[in-house]
């Protein structure tokens, strides 16, 4: 493995960034700035980015070549697509790697260390976190998604084995595939910050959410709420106008609003001090600072409700 300048290599390797969708509306500048924050690593056939059972904190981005993964001895899959993420786990949480990653081919990667991303984090250095939110979005949304089709079957199988027809008989029947709940919902984003709404409406996308709407505060969310239908509210709970428990008994208060989910984020604090008001009025709370598995997780829970 050889570390490359990024300097040096920067017009070549954003040529080849601008190929991935998620990546297309970046600017060269905040891609550069995006590919300096890692480290550009170059990786000849055969040798070993992640091995199984390691205890490390890298993520990784694939821009050229074709990976291997492999389980013990077995190759389990290959990554060949500019832009394939893997290494989340350990940034996620902290876990041994489940698998070896090997390059099959010359292969070019840009590699960010934990400490960096939570740097740039903590420093709200919104064009990296943006990125890097795309990136956790579209791969838990997958992840999720096959989850669900894995539940869904599992349930089914369940249910026949309690019925009395005969198993093949009932594997045929309403065999179509269930229809995914986000395809079904319209989601409002309330917030302040314009670039939080960004990175909300991103990941909402990366779920296959696509009627999204935004407000900037409570009273122009309310107005939408009198001319749309909105199927799930995510608000933060520290809006202009109109206070966040104001707000939410000013809509559960409007016709058809009683039992709307309503996800509010917010901080301990705010959460203790408005408890007995968000629990009376239904709302589900993600506590700041939140992942993109945790949101993921509670749109899960209130799709299933």
């Amino acid at each position: 493995m050889k570390e490359i300048q990024i300097a040096a290599e920067n017009q070549t390797v954003i040529k080849l960034i601008r190929k991935i969708e998620k990546f297309k509306e970046f600017e060269s500048k905040e891609l550069l700035e995006f590919l300096e924050a890692g480290k550009l690593r170059e990786y000849q056939p055969r040798e070993i980015i992640i091995q199984e059972g390691a205890s490390d904190c890298w993520l990784y981005f694939l821009i050229s070549g074709t990976l291997e993964i492999r389980k013990g001895d077995h190759t389990i899959g290959m990554l060949r697509r500019c832009g394939d993420m893997f290494g989340e786990m350990g940034i996620i949480d902290g876990s041994p790697r489940s698998a070896t990653i090997m390059a099959h081919s010359k292969s070019l990667l840009v590699g960010f260390d934990a400490e960096v991303i939570e740097r740039k984090f903590n420093c709200r250095d919104m064009n990296f976190c943006y990125i890097i939110y795309r990136a956790f979005a579209e791969v838990l949304a997958v992840r999720l998604r096959e989850t669900t089709e894995k539940n869904v079957r599992l349930h089914k199988e369940n249910q026949i084995l309690k019925s009395s027809k005969p198993v093949t008989q009932a594997l045929t029947q309403g065999s179509k595939s269930p229809q995914e709940p986000a395809k079904l919902k319209t989601v409002l984003i309330v917030d302040g910050m314009e670039a939080t709404r960004k990175i909300l409406r991103s990941l909402l996308r990366e779920l296959k959410f696509k009627d999204i709407l935004e407000a900037v505060d409570g009273e122009s969310a309310l107005k939408t709420l009198t001319v749309q239908k909105i199927d799930i509210i995510i608000a933060d709970f520290n809006l202009t106008k109109l206070s966040g428990l104001d707000f939410i008994e000013k809509i559960r208060a409007l016709p058809n609003m009683k039992t709307t989910p309503f996800i509010f984020l917010l901080n301990n604090a705010e959460k203790k001090k408005g408890q007995s008001v968000l629990e009376e009025n239904l709302c589900h709370c993600l506590v700041k600072p939140y992942t993109a598995n945790m949101l993921y997780e509670k749109l899960f829970e209130i799709m299933q409700e």
